[in-house]
């Protein structure tokens, strides 16, 4: 089989004569191609995949934008005639003509650009690069500076937006590039990406890719293992019921679920199994010529932990520092002592092999003890306020710490933020995320690491969501990849930049329309997390609300009439879709006041049976809820009325709020509330719930508290959970109580106002949410076990969503 080689690594001197061309070279003239791709490899052992897809990328793009036929051309083939101008893809070092960019370019994947002019006059351009994804950057960035290209999403029908021309010239041929980032990359929520996705991402300077795409396009990364899948390294099939003791002890039974991880005796096998598929990966391989950036071995996505006499007893680290059951940290400590074991054995081997381990749960908090140098973090701040800076210590203290934490503990730190997963409504988080990609780059052991969770752009039968947040959102998805290159970039020119390319004749009223979201969006202090997803709570607050509706719709409208490119025209009209869609729902305003008024009488707390509560402020009935689009439960839909019934009264007594919650279920005679772990590291209540919210509507600040029907005979036992914000360190000194009656449950807290910032001669308004989830058997039986699905049901005081203040209800207190 003969192959194409596109490219050389070494270009020979003779072939250059040291002087650019008088005029821009000519790549097509008049609907003919004047130029060509040549390769000079001589040495078909340096041929990668890669450097082929880079030349076919190039060539590709001409032909889409000039209609001609730009050939490559293989070293033996003899030279075109007419030729005016000469493309090389090449790798280059401190030994190549372009010693100057290979220094500064580095380790990197950016790249530079040169011209000369060979013997002939024959102008040739350089686009060269220290490593195979540089070079596909460097022809994509070469394609964006030489014609009005843009590629905004991954859809096939509009992945690229660019004018036809019958002559193209290369204007901008002089110039370097190199990112400030060291990796970017998408991780694809809850599905594997299609190549129109990868190929979204690879022509946006995305670097990191799987394996099994890695090759294709010349990833910078390499990774392998098993993401939340470290304890199938045990090989827990052979091995459970031989040695039950190297996995968790939870509630008194053994679960191979998770390893216990003050048991080291699992560790030779946790090696050997790592090592034994890393020789599968790298047959060919010595130890030392294997590298790979990012071996996977973090942990379940659960608080699943063992609870043997061992791992509950204080822990004392390998420098001496003895760590409490009570500190954050403890889990941290026992899981990274036992990850920095295997990465000393995994060493031995293979020295350039990191271990992988996210920061989430459990592991956000950093170990009193620095990281072995070939483990890798990713930093999942999954709770943080994306409306304000990580560093902002009003609404993300907690997630502050720990970044800073993560920043003197490991060396190599990867931030990874979650702004796809509440990509619905467009939100202009490219602020925020350019104040803390600088911020990372600031650190004592700077983090230049960035990843984004998002999802695909498809439609999915679990998750139809994912269209929606791309016909809205990817101006966003594609500043993240420009600010994560280069977070000193202008932030403002990317933005009309973007909007140039994207909506050509129509890009003045586009501008306009995202320019007015965020001017909107930044008016007020309320928050915004990852699962705060519903459009419609944003549209509210952002565009109902203070009236701007019509503005909104009439540049769309401007937009529509102005869009001549096809492409254009359709994301323009995609993106009016959703807001007249959301805007009309969002007429039904979800906001609902209540007065709650005062009362003297005394022990509220336990008042169960008292009429005083007639006389208290009342939600009505609860709703079902859900996340926008995502909501549907059995046929049931947001403001439908629930199987099961729950309700809220409430009063104060200007010092305490008090809330009463009934919560009617037909199985009371058979629930149970749950236990909590001895470690007390359970981190929220299952089965039946009410978790309720409440906010200081100034500054957005907001805090959760979540119980369920607890344990009749020892509520100490109970397990309950609160955080400010996802701050689960927070305690407000909150208090509850919990009486059983035949057809419900029902609970009463008290909540001091102090302890949330509030008090009733301060302030006599304050947001608040309720939310009861239920778990349940459904009807609908399933098809692999033959039992009823088990079906959980969520139900809100107006049908507002969690974690998102934009929807909350505002109470008001009565002085009297």
């Amino acid at each position: 089989m003969k192959h194409t080689y596109l490219v050389l690594c070494t270009l020979a001197a003779a072939s250059i004569v040291h002087a650019e061309p008088t005029s821009a070279p000519v790549l097509v003239e008049n609907g003919r191609a004047v130029a060509e791709i040549v390769s000079n490899e001589r040495r078909p052992y340096l041929f990668s995949e890669a450097k082929q897809y880079a030349g076919e990328e190039l060539q590709h793009w001409i032909g889409e934008i000039t209609d001609a036929y730009v050939p490559i051309r293989r070293v033996d083939e003899p030279e075109r005639a007419g030729i005016k101008t000469r493309i090389l893809l090449e790798r280059i070092d401190a030994r190549s003509p372009f010693a100057d960019d290979a220094k500064a370019i580095g380790a990197t994947d950016g790249f530079a650009v040169r011209t000369t002019t060979a013997s002939n006059g024959v102008a040739e351009i350089h686009i060269v690069a220290c490593q195979d994804r540089g070079l596909v950057n460097g022809v994509y960035s070469f394609l964006e500076r030489n014609s009005d290209i843009i590629w905004p999403r991954p859809e096939p029908a509009l992945q690229a937006v660019f004018s036809k021309t019958k002559t193209l010239t290369a204007t901008a041929c002089d110039y370097r590039d190199v990112p400030v980032r060291r990796f970017l990359t998408y991780a694809w929520s809850w599905h594997t990406p299609n190549i129109a996705e990868l190929d979204w991402y690879s022509r946006n300077y995305g670097n990191v890719f799987a394996p099994n795409s890695g090759a294709r396009y010349g990833s910078s990364y390499v990774s392998a293992g098993k993401g939340h899948g470290f304890p199938s390294y045990t090989a827990p099939a052979e091995n459970f019921e031989k040695h039950p003791e190297w996995y968790s002890l939870v509630n008194g039974k053994r679960s191979a679920f998770q390893v216990c991880f003050l048991n080291y005796d699992s560790i030779p096998t946790i090696v050997t199994n790592v090592l034994d598929e890393i020789r599968r990966r790298f047959p060919d391989k010595s130890g030392a010529q294997v590298r790979i950036d990012y071996f996977n071995l973090s942990n379940p996505d659960s608080w699943h932990l063992c609870q043997c006499e061992k791992c509950v007893a204080p822990f004392t680290c390998e420098n001496g520092v003895v760590v409490q059951p009570t500190d954050p940290a403890f889990r941290s400590a026992q899981n990274f002592t036992f990850k920095n074991k295997i990465a000393r054995e995994v060493r031995k081997v293979y020295p350039n092999v990191t271990i992988g381990e996210y920061a989430y749960y459990y592991t956000t908090q950093p170990p009193p003890f620095k990281l072995e140098d070939n483990i890798r973090i990713e930093y999942c701040p999954y709770g943080e306020n994306m409306k304000a800076p990580i560093s902002d210590d009003t609404s993300n203290a907690n997630w502050h710490e720990l970044l800073d934490g993560w920043g003197k503990s490991c060396r190599k730190t990867v931030y990874r933020t979650y702004t796809g997963c509440g990509d619905q409504f467009p939100r202009p988080l490219e602020y925020i995320l350019q104040t803390n990609f600088i911020y990372c780059l600031s650190r004592p052991l700077p983090m230049c690491e960035f990843f984004n969770e998002g999802p695909l752009d498809i439609v999915s039968p679990t998750h139809p969501g994912f269209k929606q947040t791309w016909d809205t959102c990817f101006m966003l998805k594609w500043l993240i990849a420009r600010l994560a290159w280069n977070p000193y970039a202008d932030i403002e020119e990317l933005r009309r930049d973007f909007c140039r390319r994207v909506y050509r004749e129509a890009a003045e009223p586009m501008l306009a329309f995202h320019d007015l979201l965020r001017d909107s969006f930044f008016s007020d202090n309320l928050p915004c997390v990852y699962n705060g997803v519903d459009p419609h709570a944003y549209t509210l607050q952002y565009v109902v609300r203070p009236k701007l509706s019509d503005k909104l719709l009439g540049l769309l409208d401007t937009a529509l009439a102005k869009a001549r490119h096809p492409v254009s025209h359709e994301l323009v009209a995609r993106q009016k879709a959703w807001f007249e869609k959301w805007i009309a729902a969002a007429g039904d305003d979800r906001f609902v006041q209540m007065h709650v008024p005062y009362s003297a009488e005394k022990g509220l707390e336990k008042a169960f049976d008292s009429d005083v509560w007639e006389k208290a402020g009342k939600t009505g009935d609860f709703v079902i809820t859900g996340p926008g689009e995502f909501a549907e439960y059995g046929g049931l839909k947001v403001g439908d009325k629930p199987i099961f019934r729950s309700t809220a009264a409430i009063l104060h007594d200007r010092l305490n709020l008090y809330i009463r919650f009934d919560c009617y279920a037909p199985d009371m005679a058979t629930l149970q509330g749950n236990v909590r772990p001895a470690d007390g590291k359970e981190k929220g209540p299952r089965g039946d719930i009410m978790e309720f919210y409440l906010a200081d509507g100034t500054t957005g600040v907001y805090y959760m508290m979540m119980m369920d029907v607890g344990n009749e005979d020892d509520h100490s036992k109970d397990c309950v959970y609160d955080a400010k914000m996802w701050d689960y360190g927070w305690n407000g000194g909150w208090e509850r109580n919990v009486k059983r009656y035949d057809d419900r449950w029902t609970t009463i807290v008290k909540i001091p106002f102090d302890s949330i910032g509030l008090t009733a001669a301060q302030s006599g308004k304050l947001l608040f949410q309720a939310i009861r989830g239920k778990y349940y058997d459904s009807d609908v039986i399933d098809k692999k076990t033959g039992k009823p699905q088990r079906w959980r049901e969520m139900a809100s005081w107006n049908g507002g969503w969690v974690h998102q203040v934009q929807n909350f209800g505002q109470l008001i207190l009565d002085v009297e």
